[in-house]
């Protein structure tokens, strides 16, 4: 199982219904599907991220570390792992 979930964030703290869409897709929608998945658990869950959860400074970053945080409290019941990719050119996190 792989998790692929998304939300454009290109000026997604414009205004409180893009931070509240950005939340929803990530993280509540995050934590539904590993519920689902402790029903139904798989060999193994991937999940990958990018480089702006290693040291937030915004929500965008900031959400991309509790959506880590929260995967990984699975794994005491099914194999989860993670990796970090940058996407951003010489970003600093």
């Amino acid at each position: 199982m792989a998790n692929f979930s998304a939300h454009k964030h290109v000026r997604s703290e414009k205004d409180r219904y893009s931070v509240q869409a950005l939340i929803e897709n990530n993280d509540i929608k995050a934590k539904r599907l590993m519920d689902l998945l402790c029903e139904f658990p798989p060999k193994h869950f991937f999940c990958f991220s990018t480089d702006k959860a290693a040291n937030p400074v915004n929500i965008m970053g900031a959400r991309k570390c509790i959506m880590e945080d929260l995967v990984m409290a699975y794994n005491k019941y099914f194999k989860v792992t993670t990796a970090r990719f940058a996407n951003v050119a010489f970003s600093n996190g």
